[in-house]
């Protein structure tokens, strides 16, 4: 079964099992208030699309970035100061780059190759968590969506992802599968945003697998995307056990913030890298297990 709720333009439209239905959305129990540029964009969707695309070409010049997106220079020059506050970018004369401890915001069909056996040794760990008719949560991210190919071995399962490429590994399986809607974020192929979080206030998990973007200097994990922080915030609200996974090279990243401390995860799923002092600290506040 296969199900999802996703908002496209000025109305929403609901597909279940082959109909889709389209809503206005004066329909939702939402609407939005933030101010919009002249392209339609919300301050802080511009700020992230800012970042993508100083992300895409390293050093672009604040003139360009403006002309893009149909702003003043001071309106980029804000955005940048935004991501060089929360250590993503660093400014340079007359543009911006990224620091060396930024995480990639490369697309996700370019990351998921990368490391691919030890995010498949990581996921199948993490699959050994998966209670039997549970009601399971996969975050969005190369790690995460590893896991399809083990949960496509059971059935019987409720499997809520905002991962598009989750789902659709998924579709096939004999689980139903929920895709929770939102804003999706090209990067990732993941929702987020208020949508996705008022849909999870009427969810209770009994497993999340979240992704992070590193969690270097930080007291938990992080993510580089406002709107996802507050996304991941409410799935540890809703599930009973919080899991983790990430391979060792986060160590090394970070991201805007961190979505919750290690004290509100049960565990960490990840890879040993021959260095186990690496995870001294963490290891203080929660469970750490190698897969």
């Amino acid at each position: 079964m296969f199900f999802g709720i996703f908002p496209c333009g000025n109305r929403v439209f609901c597909y279940n099992q082959g109909t889709l239905i389209f809503l206005p959305t004066d329909a939702l129990p939402y609407a939005s208030s933030r101010r919009k540029d002249t392209m339609g964009f919300s301050s802080e969707k511009r700020r992230n699309e800012v970042l993508a695309a100083i992300t895409r070409d390293n050093g672009i010049k604040i003139s360009e970035l403006a002309r893009q997106f149909d702003v003043s220079m001071e309106t980029i020059r804000n955005d940048i100061k935004h991501w060089e506050e929360a250590g993503i970018l660093k400014k340079t004369h007359g543009g911006a780059v990224l620091r060396s401890n930024a995480v990639s915001l490369r697309h996700i069909n370019e990351r998921i190759v990368e490391n691919i056996d030890i995010k498949n040794g990581i996921a199948a760990k993490a699959a050994e968590f998966v209670p039997e008719n549970g009601v399971v949560f996969i975050d969005a991210g190369t790690t995460t969506v590893c896991m399809a190919k083990y949960l496509n071995l059971m059935s019987g399962l409720t499997i809520l992802t905002n991962s598009v490429l989750a789902a659709s590994k998924l579709a096939q399986s004999n689980n139903q599968v929920m895709v929770i809607g939102g804003t999706l974020r090209g990067d990732i192929l993941g929702t987020s945003g208020p949508w996705a979080t008022m849909v999870l206030r009427t969810m209770l998990l009994d497993v999340a697998f979240l992704d992070c973007s590193g969690f270097a200097g930080f007291n938990g994990p992080c993510s580089t995307d406002l709107s996802d922080i507050e996304f991941k915030r409410g799935v540890i609200d809703r599930a009973k056990t919080k899991i983790v996974l990430a391979d060792s090279a986060k160590l090394l990243t970070s991201g805007v913030m961190s979505y919750c401390e290690w004290e509100d995860i049960d565990a960490l799923i990840t890879n040993p890298t021959g260095e186990e002092k690496a995870f001294e600290t963490i290891a203080k506040h929660t469970d750490i297990i190698f897969g």
